[in-house]
């Protein structure tokens, strides 16, 4: 279970936060709900009994436990003491059971929670109030490129109609980063995703092994200085237990491309001098295990690194999660996409006029 506390202005995670791992932010844990009725007393004189009103106020209480680790101790102590001061308390409280399925609590109140440090993860028990929970709908949007097998779903993490005003688009690919990014745009309530033009290295002309070397290469980052493109999409130049990989790595001096069978063994090995940070259009490899020297040219981030951008990045997976569209694996490359407005959402918090309680 997520917990996410939904103000004017920002998405703030009490539990589960997406764009994070479990351990850096945990789910919610001890869940509990409790209702309560207003309730009018009527009191008459020699009454044979008294009567009892429902005045038809709901208040609803949601409860529960989780923890949040920081950097270092002192970050969470501090953290932790100016809580109260400098966290939100009041908005739209949503319940995601990662299912698709949405529960809201609008207007709502958070306690401050209890707070214990234990080194630098903190303990907290929250408790929120307001009147009746009740389910939504998340607004969706679908990013369709030019192509194949490249259409993004975008569900939005705003509560209800809400996420109908927000947006999202696909920017020209940029040759400034082997990275796919993703950003907010808080001006115009979107999110950018901007393709890299290099995102993707195509290996070809690689005789033996025939298969496991040729292929595409994803951009997995970068290490110490070190640009790494995977099969896998794993930011390390090693082997991985029980997995064959490919693997091309330039730190500025050496681009070498290398394989590892199943077992760790070097199938295949390759270098070339050259202080290209990118490997696309490199000739003249040096060819120590295998047989044929590569072929590699650039390709534009597909949609799997598209959805990994967006959903790993706090600033957009705090507005939004990606997934591919139905019928498309992610394999297919980006291209420029004009904003597209998210729409379906249902069961926005509906508030009423505040002088109804004077009532």
């Amino acid at each position: 279970m997520r917990i996410a506390l939904v103000t004017d202005s920002l998405v703030v995670w009490l539990a589960g936060n997406p764009a994070l791992a479990e351990r850096m932010h945990s789910s919610a844990g001890g869940l509990s709900f409790s209702g309560h009725i207003e309730m009018q007393h009527n009191a008459f004189v020699r009454g044979a009994a008294a009567q009892i009103v429902d005045r038809g106020n709901l208040m609803s209480s949601v409860s529960f436990t989780t923890s949040r680790v920081f950097s270092s101790p002192a970050a969470a102590e501090t953290w932790s003491a100016l809580y109260d001061t400098t966290q939100p308390r009041t908005g739209c409280l949503v319940l995601d059971t990662t299912d698709g399925n949405y529960v809201n609590l609008s207007p709502c109140v958070v306690q401050p929670p209890t707070r214990q440090v234990i080194g630098q993860s903190v303990q907290l028990h929250y408790t929120v109030t307001g009147g009746a929970l009740w389910a939504s709908v998340a607004a969706t949007c679908t990013l369709a490129p030019s192509g194949a097998n490249n259409d993004i779903l975008l569900t939005a993490a705003m509560v209800g109609n809400l996420g109908n005003f927000i947006a999202a688009k696909i920017a020209t690919p940029s040759s400034a980063s082997s990275a796919c990014v993703a950003a907010w745009n808080n001006t115009y309530a979107e999110v950018i995703v901007t393709p890299s033009t290099t995102g993707r290295m195509v290996v070809a002309s690689v005789t033996s092994p025939s298969t496991g070397v040729n292929g595409t290469l994803l951009y997995a980052g970068n290490a110490a200085g070190t640009e790494v493109f995977s099969s896998d999409g794993v930011l390390s130049t090693l082997s991985i237990t029980g997995q064959a990989r490919a693997v091309c790595f330039l730190n500025g001096t050496t681009a070498t491309l290398r394989a590892w069978d199943a077992s760790g063994t070097v199938v295949y090995s390759a270098t070339k001098a050259t202080s290209a940070m990118v490997p696309s259009g490199l000739t003249g490899w040096t060819v120590a295990t295998g047989t044929g020297s590569p072929t590699i040219t650039a390709g534009v981030s597909n949609a799997a690194q598209g959805i990994l951008a967006i959903n790993s990045t706090p600033a957009t997976s705090a507005w939004m999660t990606a997934a591919n569209a139905p019928g498309n694996d992610g394999t297919g490359a980006l291209a420029a996409v004009i904003d597209v407005a998210f729409s379906g959402g249902t069961g926005g918090p509906v508030l009423e006029d505040p002088w109804l309680s004077l009532l």
